[in-house]
Parts: structure tokens; C-alpha cells; sequence
């Protein structure tokens, strides 16, 4: 993907607290902490509930693509829930005005998990217009 715009302050929170966990992480042999305990307090759901792919999960979501994003010729949908803050539609605009072909669709409604959850019928409707070709 891309990275999140964030404000200053907003990345001096996030630092703050990346720091404290590797902190606290290279104190689990002297206070006899659990990783697990460490992990539930720091991070999204995402990298809580990630399990043994985080090291994987952490290099994907670091990854940014805006350099080959133009290298994709085909037509591109884009859904993002628009009460999504882990991928917010800012990412989809930055990320359709890169690709050639690209439409980008926000369920004005859904976050991160409800679109595909108790949103996946709009996300289904949204894949079959755009593959449906106009008469």
C-alpha cells in the first residue's frame, strides 16, 4: 500500500509507543513479562490478532508501493470503508491517481472490518458494475 499521511504529533504517538515496546521487550528476562501480555497493550487488532505471520504483517503493511503503482495497465477497483482508520480512503485517492485505469469506490459507512463483513454486499455490487461492461 501507502503509507498513512499522519500529523506530527500523530507520528511522535506512534514512535513513542513503538519505542516502549522495544523497551519492554529487551526487559521480558529481567521483569518476567509476557510477549503476549506486551503485545495485547501495543498495536492495531491487526497486529494483535497476526499470530506467527507478524514479522510478514509488519513488512507488508511498511511497504510502500507508490513507485510501481503505475506500472498497473489494467482497469483497477479500489474499496475502502469510509470510517476506516488502519486504511483510510485518503490511501485509495493517493494510491487510484497513481494507477492508469484505477476507480476508487468508499462505502461512506464501513470501517477496516465491516466492509467485509455486514458491508460485503455493497463490495459485491461495487465488483459486479465494475466487471458488468456498459451497454
Amino acid at each position: 500500500g501507502l503509507p498513512i499521511q499522519r500529523s506530527l504529533l500523530k507520528r511522535a504517538w506512534i514512535n513513542f509507543k513503538v519505542y516502549t515496546f522495544k523497551a519492554l521487550k529487551r526487559l521480558i528476562p529481567i521483569t518476567g513479562m509476557d510477549i503476549n501480555d506486551l503485545r495485547s497493550k501495543f498495536g492495531s487488532v491487526d497486529y494483535k490478532n497476526v499470530g506467527e505471520l507478524r514479522e510478514i504483517f509488519v513488512k507488508v503493511i511498511n511497504e510502500d508501493l507508490s513507485s510501481v503503482a503505475h506500472k498497473i495497465i489494467c482497469p483497477t477497483l479500489l474499496i475502502y470503508g469510509g470510517k476506516d482508520t488502519e486504511t483510510p480512503p485518503e490511501i485509495g485517492e493517493r494510491l487510484a491517481a497513481l494507477i492508469l485505469d484505477a476507480r476508487l469506490s468508499v462505502l461512506s459507512e464501513q470501517d477496516h472490518y465491516s466492509v467485509i463483513g455486514e458491508g460485503r454486499h455493497q463490495v459485491v455490487r461495487r465488483i459486479h458494475d465494475f466487471l458488468t461492461p456498459c451497454n
